[in-house]
């Protein structure tokens, strides 16, 4: 397969580019804290409350066997 010179170039540069290690521009950025803060409960309790807030009937069934009485 015959590749041309300025392919090849291009691909010589980025390979050499990819060797060489690079120091993060922002270290500070890259923190292992969470980015979104805990809700303040589950989903399922937050979900119900503003549910009956807009008037909605909500009941909540543990299983299918309480689901069906």
């Amino acid at each position: 397969m015959n590749i041309s010179p300025a392919k090849e170039n291009i691909l010589k540069r980025i390979r050499e580019a990819l060797a060489q290690e690079t120091p993060m521009p922002f270290p500070q950025s890259e923190k292992n804290g969470n980015l979104f803060p805990a809700p303040p409960q589950e989903p399922e309790i937050e979900f119900a409350e503003q549910f009956t807030q807009l008037q909605g009937k909500f009941i909540y069934c543990i299983n299918r066997q309480e689901l069906a009485f």
